[in-house]
């Protein structure tokens, strides 16, 4: 895995980013350099606005095809963070902040925190048990590390989990996003995959916290898993896959891994 800053970006406020209903150009830079390891721009198909109150609209397609940063004002802000991070060295080891560019470009932070990182002793589906099992989803950005096995689960909207139609509890979760209201299912999966968000969504700090497998961003993954509901099945959140079936798994660590991310299509508000 990188060490490095990473950001995620999106037009207007910053919630759909955090709530992860959009998907966000994220930057990844050198953490003393500050050169560019990776960018990805982001689908970015919605974005909150203040006009006399808050709404959410379509984002327009030409904004949606160009970078909300240009990489002098990306790296404005990888400066800024690691200024925090070097403010608070010794109380935290790892830096969370939240951004602004308001009209006239002028940049803001408005909020810092420190950020919990997953235990690094995670399980790992072996290479030559995983080279023929058949792929319910591959692909997506991963959001906490490790393996696990359960049922495969689809879970449409939040309703279904308050009704006790369904449950998430030892189950390998597929569902579009997540935010706050989500939490206390969330804490209970097995292992998560969302179709959008991003390393910054919910799904994925969730995840982070409390050592759960998880994938975001797969773009399909509700709609891939649909005819293994109710299957066993793998997550090997790591290489950002879901296989059908149980697979053997083993221990291992977060940093004997160098991810290499698959293509796929805190947050700036503007």
């Amino acid at each position: 895995c990188y060490e490095g800053i990473f950001i995620n970006v999106n037009y207007g406020l910053g919630e759909p980013v955090v709530s992860g209903h959009v998907d966000p150009d994220n930057w990844l830079f050198g953490p003393e350099t500050f050169e560019i390891i990776r960018r990805i721009c982001g689908k970015k198909e919605i974005k909150l606005v203040y006009d006399g109150g808050i709404f959410e609209v379509e984002t327009p397609e030409w904004e949606r095809e160009r970078f909300v940063l240009t990489p002098e004002e990306a790296k404005l802000v990888v400066r800024g963070v690691r200024s925090i991070a070097e403010h608070y060295r010794g109380e935290w080891e790892y830096t969370d902040t939240e951004f602004t560019f308001d009209r006239e470009h002028e940049l803001y932070f408005v909020q810092a925190r420190p950020a919990r990182l997953q235990d690094p002793n995670i399980l790992v589906v072996d290479e030559n048990d995983a080279r023929y099992a058949r792929k319910v989803v591959d692909g997506g950005l991963t959001g906490s590390w490790g393996a696990s096995s359960g049922e495969i689960a689809v879970i449409e909207d939040l309703e279904e989990l308050r009704s006790g139609e369904k449950d998430m509890r030892g189950k390998i979760a597929f569902v579009r996003n997540t935010d706050n209201r989500w939490t206390q299912y969330l804490t209970k999966a097995k292992g998560v995959v969302t179709d959008v968000g991003d390393l910054l969504s919910h799904a994925a700090i969730v995840s982070r916290e409390y050592s759960i497998p998880c994938i975001v961003g797969t773009g399909h993954g509700t709609s891939a898993a649909k005819k293994y509901e109710g299957r066993k099945g793998t997550i090997d959140a790591t290489n950002r896959v879901v296989y059908d079936g149980s697979l053997p798994l083993r221990k291992g660590r977060i940093r004997g891994f160098k991810k290499v991310e698959k293509p796929r299509s805190r947050n700036l508000k503007r």
